[in-house]
């Protein structure tokens, strides 16, 4: 018995040994791909954030009276020019985490990969708002593991070159909102007929549902979809903190 017991010991030692050795290597090759990302993102350097905007065209007194663009509406905006609802909605709803993450939540991810799994193909997204915006200005809406690869990459880039409020200044100005508009401005302009300055709490969490998915909750598409959409926003803000509930 005291040989068998013996034996048993040993390879369990030797079990253990193994494990301990994969994980070295595992935590060493992590390590070394991060380096290279990282070295990877400095040689190739920031991403280029410009995109094409429509030209307004003003009166003597300053007046808007026509703009001309090519395939999207588009006027760029900063986030001083926006509602301050405009981007605590953002926030609420697309990636809480937002401030405190570096491009990537990586309990949502862990999840999507899960439903991916059980699906056999690309069907749950995880993308932060930096995923987003990089998709957004580089990538199509394809489901596919090397877009979401690429778009990591980008998100990557994104975060090491940019500051946060940049980041989320391009994603409101580049996100689509249906109807040929594109970014916050474009959108007020077309939904309400005034600036994003202007937008109240009730409009803002609106607008903000949109780009979830055009066809279904723009409102002149799906006035019902669209409110439901709205009402969730402002529930997620007010549990967030951002705004109270007499303001709900």
């Amino acid at each position: 018995m005291g040989r068998i017991q013996h034996r048993k010991k040993v390879i369990r030692s030797k079990r253990w040994k193994r494990l301990l050795l994969l994980c070295v290597a595992a935590g060493c090759a992590l390590l070394s791909a991060f380096i290279t990302l990282r070295i990877y993102a400095q040689i190739v350097g920031a991403p280029i954030i410009q995109v094409p905007i429509s030209s307004v065209f003003l009166d003597s007194q300053g007046n808007v009276i026509g703009d001309r663009f090519e395939d999207q509406r588009r006027y760029w905006i900063s986030l001083e020019e926006m509602s301050p609802f405009l981007p605590q909605a953002t926030v609420a709803v697309e990636d809480q985490e937002f401030y405190e993450h570096h491009g990537f939540d990586y309990s949502r991810i862990a999840g999507a990969i899960l439903k991916d799994i059980k699906a056999g193909k690309k069907v749950e997204g995880a993308s932060t708002i930096t995923q987003q915006y990089a998709r957004n200005l580089f990538l199509t809406h394809e489901k596919s593991w090397t877009r979401k690869i690429n778009e990591a990459l980008y998100a990557y880039r994104l975060e090491l070159f940019y500051d946060k409020d940049e980041l989320l200044e391009g994603y409101l100005n580049t996100v689509y909102f249906g109807h040929g508009m594109y970014g916050v401005e474009a959108a007020s302009r077309f939904y309400f007929g005034k600036s994003a300055k202007s937008l109240t709490l009730a409009e803002s969490a609106l607008l903000v549902g949109i780009p979830k998915g055009p066809t279904y909750y723009s409102p002149l598409v799906n006035e019902e979809k669209a409110v439901n959409r709205q009402q969730l926003i402002v529930t997620l803000m007010e549990i967030q903190q951002k705004i109270t509930t007499d303001q709900k």
